[in-house]
C-alpha cells in the first residue's frame, strides 16, 4: 500500500527459505505472512507445495552417534541408559552411508504435505500418524528424513533431496545426483529402540513446531500414541556434540586407550585426568589407580561426569573438580597426566594441543599421549570445493559481480582453514599424506615459535581444491589416535576418513590443474602464546 515496500499486493512469489529441516528457517511464517499481508488471492507461488518424507531403520553405524556404549568395566549411568535423547536434528549426508550401516525397518513414507498456495494457513504445530506394515524384523532405532518440492501448480517439476536409494530419479549409486550442502538429509533418533517382527503393524508418529520436526514410533500393544518432543535429563546429549557421542563410541580409539593405560597404570599412581567428558581418568580408577582427580570445567558436563562416577562405584577413587580446585597439594602428588586430549570449545583438530599448555602445571609427572604430529594431504574433491568457489557463470547469468562481492567478504572475514566432516565428502588425494610438524607433550612449551616449510611431490594427475589437515596424537612411542584417514592414503584413490573428527580444510579459490610434475609447497607456525595454527599453501606447476 501507499507508504509501504511495495505499492500494490503481488501476484507471483518466487521464494527460498528452506533448511535441511525444511521449516527450520521460518518457513511456515513466511508462507502464511506473504498471502496474509504481499500477495492477492490465488497468486502464483513456486515452489507450490513442499513433502517430508520419513524412513525408520535399524542402525548400530547412526547409534554410535547417540547412544553412550560402554568404555571396557565403564557403564554409562543410569541417566545415559534411560535418556530419551534430544529431538535435535542430525543433519548429515545420508547417501554417503554404506548400504550394510542400516537396516529399513519402515520403507519411505510422506508424512507432511505443505501447500504453499495459501488455499489455507499453513499449521505452526501439527502432527501425522502413518501406519504400516514392518518391512523386515529387527530394531527400530533411527528415523532418515528429507524432503521434496513440486516446483509447479501440476507437479511435472519436482526437486528432491532423498538419498540416493530412495530418489524418485532412480540413480545407480550416490554420485549420479545432483550434489547439494545446505539442503541435505537427516536423522532423528527414536526415544528408545522398538523390537518389531516383519509385518507387524507400527504407527510413525511425526511432529513438527515452527521450526523443527521430531518421532515417536508405537505399536499395537501401546495404549497411546505419544506425540512428546523427547528432551535429555541427563546432559550428555545437551553437552555433547553427535560427533563427539560417536568419537567416545568408537572402539578402535578406546581399546588403545586401554592398552596403553594399563601398562601405565599401577596402585601407586596417582592420575590427573585434564579434557572435556573424558573416559580416561574412570578406566585409570578401574585398571587400580591409587587416586584420580579429573577436571571438567563445564557445570553441565560434571553433571554427566558425576553420574557416571556414582554408578560406577568409584566414588572413593575419582574426584572431579574444576580448574581453580586444582591446588598445588594435588599438581604435586599426580603421577601422570592424561588426555585423549578433547575440549568442548575446540574447533580445529590441532585445538586440543591447549592440553599441552595445562599438562604444564604437573611437568614432572610423565603424561599420556606423549606427543602430536600435524599433518596435510592435497585433495581433489567431488564436491566439496564449490562452497568456496566462483559461480562464474549460472544458466546463462554471468555471476562476476556477486562472486567479487562474496570472495572479498570472505577473505575479511573467512579463515583460511575451514572444519568439514570429509567423510561425507568424497575426493581423491593427489600425493601420499606430509607430516608437517612433531610436538613434544612430555617436554615444556617452547619459547618461540615453532615453523616449518617445504614441497610435497604431486603425484597424480588431476584438479588441486585443497589441502586437508588433521593431527595424530601418539599415546606411546608406538600407539596412534588419529583424526584423519583411516588407512594409509593412495594418490589418486578415495581417502576413508574419521568419522568421528571434523578435519580442517584450506581451500584455493580456483581449480588448479597438477601433473606429476607439480609441487605443493608449505609454511606452517605455530604459536606458543596464542596456541594457534597459521598455514600458507601454494602451487607450482
Amino acid at each position: 500500500g501507499e507508504g509501504g515496500d511495495i505499492p500494490h499486493r503481488a501476484n507471483i512469489l518466487v521464494t527460498e527459505v528452506f533448511d535441511t529441516e525444511l521449516i527450520g528457517e521460518g518457513a511456515i511464517a513466511t508462507f502464511n505472512h506473504a498471502h496474509k499481508h504481499l500477495l492477492e488471492k490465488d497468486s502464483l507461488v513456486v515452489p507450490t507445495s513442499g513433502t517430508i518424507f520419513a524412513q525408520v531403520v535399524e542402525s548400530d553405524v547412526m547409534q554410535k552417534w547417540n547412544r553412550l556404549a560402554p568404555w571396557g568395566t565403564v557403564k554409562p549411568s543410569r541417566e545415559i541408559d534411560r535418556c530419551p535423547g534430544a529431538a535435535a536434528v542430525h543433519d548429515l549426508q545420508l547417501s554417503q552411508l554404506r548400504s550394510t550401516d542400516f537396516k529399513e525397518i519402515i520403507p519411505p513414507q510422506p508424512i507432511f504435505n505443505f501447500d504453499f498456495t495459501g488455499r489455507s494457513p499453513i499449521p505452526e504445530d501439527d502432527s501425522s500418524t502413518v501406519t504400516v506394515a514392518a518391512a523386515t524384523s529387527g530394531s527400530a532405532e533411527v528415523v532418515f528424513m528429507w524432503w521434496s518440492l513440486d516446483m509447479d501448480p501440476q507437479g511435472s517439476v519436482v526437486l528432491s533431496c532423498a538419498p540416493w536409494w530412495a530418489h524418485p530419479a532412480r540413480p545407480p549409486g550416490p554420485d549420479s545426483l545432483p550434489w547439494r550442502d545446505h539442503w541435505m538429509q537427516a536423522a532423528y533418533y527414536l526415544p528408545a529402540p522398538v523390537t518389531v517382527r516383519q509385518g507387524q503393524q507400527l504407527s510413525l508418529v511425526s511432529s513438527h513446531d515452527e521450526f523443527s520436526l521430531w518421532f515417536n514410533l508405537t505399536t499395537p500393544a501401546d495404549t497411546k500414541r505419544d506425540s512428546t518432543r523427547p528432551l535429555c535429563d541427563c546432559m550428555l546429549h545437551v553437552t555433547c556434540s553427535r560427533t563427539r557421542v560417536g568419537m567416545l563410541n568408537d572402539t578402535t580409539r578406546h581399546d588403545k586407550y586401554h592398552r596403553v593405560l594399563r601398562r601405565l597404570v599401577t596402585p601407586e599412581t596417582v592420575v590427573l585426568s585434564w579434557g572435556d567428558t573424558s573416559m580416561l581418568g574412570l578406566v585409570a580408577a578401574t585398571l587400580g589407580a591409587k587416586k584420580v582427580y579429573h577436571v571438567e570445567e563445564n557445570v553441565m558436563s560434571r553433571e554427566v561426569m558425576d553420574g557416571l562416577v556414582k554408578d560406577n562405584d568409584l566414588k572413593s577413587k575419582v574426584t572431579i573438580l574444576d580448574s581453580t580446585n586444582l591446588n598445588e597439594k594435588i599438581r604435586s602428588s599426580v603421577s601422570l597426566v592424561v588426555g585423549e586430549p578433547y575440549f568442548l570449545n575446540t574447533l580445529y583438530p590441532w585445538d586440543v594441543l591447549r592440553w599441552w599448555f595445562l599438562r604444564q602445571q604437573c611437568a614432572t609427572a610423565s603424561c599420556m599421549p606423549v606427543a602430536a604430529t600435524l599433518h596435510c594431504l592435497p585433495m581433489q574433491f567431488d564436491h566439496l570445493h564449490k562452497i568456496r568457489a566462483p559461480l562464474g557463470t549460472i544458466s546463462g547469468f554471468k555471476m562476476k559481480a556477486f562472486d567479487k562481492l562474496v570472495q572479498s567478504s570472505s577473505s575479511m572475514s573467512d579463515s583460511d582453514v575451514e572444519v568439514q566432516p570429509l567423510w561425507e565428502y568424497p575426493g581423491v588425494c593427489l600425493s601420499a599424506g606430509q607430516q608437517l610438524m612433531t610436538f613434544d607433550l612430555s617436554a615444556s612449551l617452547p619459547e618461540a615459535d615453532l615453523e616449518t616449510q617445504g614441497s610435497i611431490a604431486i603425484t597424480v594427475e588431476g584438479l588441486c581444491h585443497g589441502v586437508a589437515l588433521w593431527l595424530d596424537v601418539h599415546l606411546d612411542p608406538e600407539t596412534v589416535v588419529s583424526t584423519g584417514p583411516q588407512s594409509p592414503p593412495h594418490p589418486g584413490q578415495r581417502v576413508s576418513w574419521d568419522p568421528y573428527c571434523r578435519q580442517g580444510v584450506y581451500f584455493f579459490l580456483s581449480q588448479l590443474p597438477v601433473t606429476p610434475h607439480s609441487r605443493l609447497d608449505y609454511k606452517a607456525t605455530f604459536s606458543p602464546t596464542t596456541s594457534e595454527i597459521t598455514f600458507n599453501f601454494g602451487l607450482q606447476k
